[in-house]
């Protein structure tokens, strides 16, 4: 159950990262190679937008503790070393 949650979660951010990749594909290309030469792992940074306040609160508060027993699988089971993850 632990490695299906892993899986979903970074097959979640790989269609956010691929949705929200508009814009000049040079400058990204640049990017991913000067980060590639430089050793640096490349950042995939994923966002929830979940109501924060009222009765819904307690929605956020899931999403929160669910994205966070999912990164802990992850770094546990060294399922992305290549990538820097971080939520938002």
């Amino acid at each position: 159950m632990k490695k299906l949650m892993a899986v979903l979660l970074a097959g979640a951010m790989a269609l956010s990262l691929a949705a929200c990749g508009g814009g000049d594909s040079s400058s990204a290309a640049a990017g991913g190679s000067s980060a590639a030469a430089g050793g640096d792992k490349p950042v995939v940074k994923g966002a929830v937008m979940s109501p924060m306040s009222g009765e819904s609160a307690r929605f956020g508060e899931q999403y929160k503790a669910a994205i966070e027993a999912a990164m802990k699988v992850v770094e546990e089971d060294s399922l992305l070393n290549d990538y820097t993850l971080e939520f938002e």
